[in-house]
């Protein structure tokens, strides 16, 4: 696991979308804005995403269902190093909690993401996405963890190859509303907060 310091960062969205001026729509994919300040305690996030080996380990130790994709129960040949996909938000919390770890609030998840990039569309700066900095936009899906460059932190696939759980319930007005000291997410929700 890698240490994310304690401090303050700029949470949220700073740069505009196309549909930012929209008549017709005028809070179209909004739910990350405003941008405030926010204080978090320091905390630990894993180096690169759960891997399928990972997760089996966690399925055999617990008696726990795989991913309805694993043929006969069992990672796909030469799939090991591949991060686990098709497994629930419950799925994900109980192999952290059998891990001794936990799922990162959206807040922890985004400060970890940006690194020194505060105010950069990537983790990486404003640059676009290519396939040197990132696994986007392929047919094939994902692509085996940490094969990308770290990030500040030392992190690797925060931007591309899959979407990662996060331990908030989701809720479109939360980014103005949140306190400004470790936000937790809101205390109940439909829908669960993915990232990445």
């Amino acid at each position: 696991m890698v240490f994310i310091p304690a401090g303050e960062f700029l949470r949220g969205r700073s740069h505009p979308l196309p549909d930012d001026d929209l008549k017709w729509f005028p809070t179209l994919l909004k739910d990350d804005r405003p941008v405030r300040l926010v204080y978090l305690d320091a905390f630990y996030l894993d180096e690169h995403e759960v891997t399928n080996e990972q997760y089996a380990a966690f399925v055999a130790a617990r008696k726990h269902r795989p991913p309805y994709h694993w043929p006969q129960g069992q990672i796909p040949k030469g799939k090991e190093r591949l991060p686990v996909v098709n497994v629930s938000w419950e799925d994900a919390s109980a192999y952290a909690r059998w891990a001794g770890k936990r799922l990162p609030t959206e807040a922890e998840w985004e400060r970890a993401a940006r690194g020194l990039a505060e105010g950069r569309m990537y983790p990486w700066g404003d640059e676009a996405p290519t396939r040197s900095l990132a696994r986007y936009n392929v047919l094939d899906g994902p692509g085996e963890v940490a094969k990308f460059k770290l990030n500040y932190f030392g992190l690797f696939d925060m931007s591309g190859n899959v979407w990662e759980w996060c331990s908030d319930w989701y809720e479109k007005g939360y980014y103005q509303a949140a306190p400004e000291r470790n936000p937790q997410g809101p205390a109940k929700g439909l829908y669960r907060v993915l990232r990445g």
